[in-house]
């Protein structure tokens, strides 16, 4: 009767969790889409995503993030590849 009580807690709190953490998400995207500039619903508009590529200091860190992105995925690459073979080298020492 516990690990039941427990379960449905468990869940209920993750659930709460959740939507803690993914309403601000959801609310910067409704907001990115709409027409005005408040929260209330002006109508549909991609006004706001031509104003992000206009901005050049925007576009910069945009470029900035994915160089790093792409170096850091390189790395982890050429480092995951060596530890792999690494450890495989040295089960085949035993």
């Amino acid at each position: 009767m516990t690990k039941q009580k427990s379960g449905v807690f468990t869940k209920v709190y993750i659930a709460l969790i959740m939507i803690f953490l993914y309403s601000p998400i959801a609310v910067m995207i409704f907001s990115s889409f709409n027409k005005g500039k408040t929260l209330v619903w002006k109508g549909f508009s991609l006004r706001w995503y031509g104003e992000l590529f206009k901005n050049k200091a925007i576009i910069s860190a945009l470029i900035n993030t994915l160089s790093i992105a792409v170096l850091a995925s390189l790395f982890a690459a050429i480092l995951g590849t060596a530890a792999a073979i690494g450890i495989n080298n040295f089960k085949g020492q035993k």
